[in-house]
């Protein structure tokens, strides 16, 4: 029997992805299985060493280990995105944006696995395809179908052969269950998945109209002159400069005062009255995020062909400048709310991506201002964020996030709020940070009642206490076992601790509660 190579590399992926992840949940086996799949594209020669298979192959190995290391869902889920752009730059190494990448490798989820099975096909058995036998044998189907039917039919009426049927048939089962008692079903079906996910690494299928459509975008605008008098006259160049000055005249003016109030009260006039300020971060990110979309769209209009090559376009442009600076400080003064935020309200998920969020919205910023100084086009400013974001994804990834939010909410517990019901819900690598003495969590709930009396009911001392012992007594519990597969070091580590601080958790038998999602 003959393979096809990719069809190999199927096969032998399929395999070890089976042995890995047979009975295990993700952990060291995923980098095993994903610095096994990147050795085997990199030598069978689908990378190119350009900027974009750095970024990815960088991205995939970053995230994965950021996943070992820290065994955050966060990391899996961009490690998901890394995979997804790995796979379409192998496909096309030579596409000038990442966006072309993502593309093909979402396109590749659905055609890939289609095209391994149709490939499949064309296995050879000998000199016959093994699908070929099948093939070949089709006339049969019909007339097995239609003894099938008479043979219903004469077992319902009469009993003596229905007897005799029932008897051969019952031969066949016990046959047949026999053979397959001992096929372990979970085998099988992780290792079709196993399959499926290989074809989608190796088996690549290439779309001409992506790939065509990525080498005729550039990042230069180029003019281009019309000859319809009706569209010259109607939509002329002019025109379109008036209202394009007026609109930024206004639009200028309307940020102007939002920024004024914003300085003078949020800048440097900040008094915290008490009240939560979950209202005064979110709005301000809500107009931040309306005010980047508006700017992005005025200006891809504006700025979209000749209005680049008009003479008399330089207070436009000035106008513009001056939009785009003015959505700078409406960043920074969204950032310092951000800050404040933190500082009466500690840390927490949303408030350090609202600060990652940000260093993308000042990329995004640069990168139109540089579009219209510099006359590119909106292939150059999408091209340039989608790197931007993906970078700033990967890097999200490589900090365990758990333990600075727990380190930073309880070394602050006495400046700001500290919510019991989230940092309860931290993962097992926050345990050694976590773990408090009773006394310690009343203390710092004495400080919070005094501080925070308006705050809503949440987890008091004596409950947090309680749920972190039972989740430090499920997780000593659940853990004891040996598999390497699984290992990680955040997990690892709080083992220790727990070993270290706690050996009378793993001299009984804790009662199992459900982990909180």
């Amino acid at each position: 029997m003959t393979f096809p190579k990719p069809l190999t590399q199927v096969l032998l992926s399929a395999l070890l992805f089976t042995l890995l992840f047979y009975r295990s949940l993700p952990g060291l086996n995923l980098l095993i299985f994903e610095l096994a799949t990147i050795i085997t594209l990199v030598l069978t020669g689908h990378f190119k060493l350009n900027q974009n298979s750095l970024i990815a192959l960088a991205g995939t190995v970053v995230t994965t280990s950021a996943f070992v290391l820290y065994n955050s869902s966060w990391a899996f889920m961009v490690n998901m995105i890394a995979i997804l752009l790995m796979v379409g730059v192998s496909i096309d190494p030579d596409a000038k944006s990442l966006l072309t990448n993502v593309r093909l490798g979402l396109e590749n989820i659905f055609f890939g696995p289609i095209e391994f099975f149709r490939k499949l096909g064309g296995v050879k058995l000998g000199k016959r395809p093994v699908f070929g036998l099948i093939v070949r044998y089709y006339y049969l189907i019909l007339p097995v179908f239609i003894i099938g039917v008479f043979m219903f039919l004469y077992r319902n009426s009469n009993p003596i052969f229905d007897g005799y049927m029932a008897n051969a048939f019952g031969f066949i089962g016990d046959a047949f269950r026999g053979l397959f008692r001992h096929i372990d079903g979970i085998l099988i079906s992780l290792l079709i998945l196993g399959a499926i996910i290989s074809s989608f690494l190796f088996v690549q299928f290439k779309s001409p109209q992506v790939i065509k459509a990525d080498r005729e975008s550039q990042d230069q605008l180029v003019r281009h002159r019309s000859n319809d008098r009706l569209i010259r006259n109607m939509l002329g160049l002019k025109n379109e400069w008036r209202a394009g000055v007026f609109l930024l005249i206004a639009l200028n003016l309307l940020l102007f005062f939002v920024n004024t109030i914003d300085v003078y009260w949020v800048w440097f006039n900040f008094e915290w009255d008490g009240n939560y300020l979950k209202q005064f971060v979110h709005e301000g990110t809500y107009l931040l995020i309306l005010s980047i979309l508006i700017s992005v769209a005025i200006v891809l209009y504006f700025f979209r062909r000749n209005q680049n090559f008009y003479a008399k376009s330089g207070l436009l442009r000035i106008l513009c400048y001056a939009w785009l600076a003015q959505n700078v400080i409406l960043t920074i003064s969204v950032g310092i709310r951000n800050l404040h935020y933190i500082e009466y309200f500690a840390l927490a998920y949303k408030r350090i991506a609202v600060m990652f969020f940000l260093a993308l919205v000042i990329v995004g910023i640069i990168t139109v201002f540089l579009k219209v100084k510099q006359r590119k086009t909106a292939f150059y400013l999408f091209r340039v964020n989608a790197m931007a974001v993906f970078i700033v994804l990967v890097t999200s990834t490589a900090i365990n996030w758990d333990m600075i939010i727990a380190r930073y909410n309880f070394s602050h517990a006495h400046e700001s709020y500290l919510h019991f019901d989230f940092v309860a819900r931290l993962s097992p690598a926050a345990f050694p940070i976590l773990d408090k003495s009773l006394e310690e969590l009343q203390e710092i709930e004495a400080y919070q009642l005094a501080t925070f009396p308006e705050e809503p009911e949440y987890m008091n001392a004596e409950s947090y206490h309680y749920r972190i012992n039972e989740r430090m007594k499920a997780f000593a519990h659940s853990e004891q076992k040996d598999n390497w597969k699984e290992w990680n070091w955040a997990d690892q580590r709080a083992m220790n601790y727990l070993r270290e601080a706690h050996p009378e958790y793993f001299e009984e038998s804790p009662k199992m509660e459900e982990e909180e999602s």
